[in-house]
């Protein structure tokens, strides 16, 4: 079993990092309100979700299938994006990049990732 890289694991605990300081904020946003105000702003997003509802029907109810499995996919683009083929891959697409000589990578990532920039060892 190949374990996930460091650059992975911190691609990914990016996503996880932004999604929780955003919920903080939110919830720290209604803790400072005084209790009145709290009443109508949770009601004006009640009045929102309400009528997000009403305007995509029966979708609405696939987000909660569908969340989760877009959370995943996400997951999984950042992860690909933080790992060493993921990083070469790009390096490699761009022909902005000039490189002088060569990188060296290790055999099965150098085969995976299909450019003259990029050697195995």
């Amino acid at each position: 079993m190949n374990l996930p890289s460091s650059g992975s694991v911190n691609a990914v605990l990016r996503h996880v990092g932004t999604a929780s300081i955003t919920a903080a904020t939110v919830l720290g946003t209604i803790g400072v309100l005084p209790p009145d105000r709290v009443q109508d702003v949770v009601s004006g997003l009640q009045h929102v979700a309400s009528g997000l509802q009403e305007a995509f029907g029966g979708f609405s109810s696939l987000v909660v299938i569908l969340g989760p499995v877009a959370v995943v996919w996400i997951a999984k683009a950042a992860a690909f994006a933080g790992s060493l083929r993921g990083q070469l891959t790009s390096v490699a697409a761009n022909p902005e990049v000039r490189i002088e000589g060569r990188i060296v990578a290790p055999a099965a990532v150098a085969n995976a990732v299909p450019s003259d920039k990029v050697v195995s060892h």
